[in-house]
């Protein structure tokens, strides 16, 4: 279940040449602990990827006990058809429609069997150059969708808490534009590829460890070999740096609240566990923003990977 936040960037013209994003890092850089099948195609939205049968196809997974992990992000490519209404200030139809389909898409692979599920929330797309460039960059309408945004992540991230299910902020990640983030001792200051909407390869780096993060959070899995260092992003990139070995904190971008835990959420964010070694088999269930924003929608997909000991 994906777009181009996920599919291949290899060959696409919103992206420049040689650019990756986190799955074609973590199958760069760590192809001898995890194998990925990207089948994402760019377009999907939530409505779509039911019709399409994605949750079914990834429930049919883990009903066969071919998966232990499903990660679904999607919403981005939702606001375009309700930004009529959304301008005008009802965000009802838009934060109802993503939200219950985001909801039936976990319940669908929940119900299949035993699978831990990790969630995306939806990107302020509105904060995208290519949207204030091809949409508006009028304050007050790009405030509005900001507001759409914030109230559907709000239900998506009270549900994903009453399920144990940790979040992806990607809306918080997508502001690292407006505050580059530091890589390795460089200001990542090119946030976005020369569309104006999809992330480069240092800021998809970043998005990669967010999702292992997750992992790690909330089901205790082991990503020490599997976290991309500052280093190792920014020379995937093409970027200069200096040697060494950091790693940019990905923490604040994972929420989680464990209710059958005392910790409180954020006590439950950023630890890095080397006490495990147990293969794991995954399915990204990935779509997020891309190129279908303004555009025709494609057919979504899913992925299947891999974690190798």
């Amino acid at each position: 279940m994906g777009d181009s936040l996920t599919a291949p960037y290899a060959g696409e013209p919103y992206v420049a040449p040689g650019e990756r994003n986190w799955v074609e890092q973590l199958q760069l850089l760590r192809s001898n602990h995890v194998t990925i099948y990207d089948e994402a195609v760019p377009g999907a939205t939530s409505s779509s990827l039911l019709a399409q049968g994605q949750a079914t196809a990834v429930a049919d997974l883990v009903a066969h006990g071919a998966i232990d992990y499903a990660v679904l992000i999607v919403g981005g490519n939702d606001i375009p058809p309700y930004l009529p209404s959304i301008f005008a200030g009802n965000t009802a139809p838009f934060v109802t429609t993503v939200v219950a389909n985001i909801e039936t898409a976990l319940n669908t692979v929940a119900a299949a069997g035993d699978v831990r599920l990790v969630a995306g929330n939806i990107p302020d797309v509105g904060r995208t150059p290519a949207f204030q460039t091809f949409v508006t960059n009028n304050p007050f309408l790009l405030q509005e969708v900001t507001n759409a945004v914030t109230l559907a992540n709000r239900q998506i991230e009270a549900f994903a808490a009453s399920r144990d299910i940790p979040v992806i902020d990607l809306f918080g990640l997508g502001h690292l534009a407006v505050n580059p983030p530091i890589l390795g001792g460089v200001q990542i200051s090119n946030f976005y590829g020369p569309d104006g909407f999809h992330p480069e390869t240092a800021p998809q780096g970043i998005l990669a460890n967010t999702v292992l993060e997750a992992l790690d959070v909330a089901y205790d899995v082991n990503i020490h070999q599997l976290r991309l260092s500052d280093q190792e992003i920014l020379t995937v990139a093409g970027i200069p740096h200096a040697p060494g070995r950091t790693y940019f904190d990905v923490s604040p971008y994972v929420i989680f609240s464990d209710e059958h835990d005392d910790a409180s959420s954020n006590a439950r964010r950023g630890r890095v566990r080397d006490d495990s070694t147990e293969a794991q088999d995954w399915v990204f269930v990935r779509a997020g923003d891309d190129d279908g924003l303004f555009s025709g929608l494609s057919q979504p997909r899913f992925s299947l990977s891999r974690l190798h000991k």
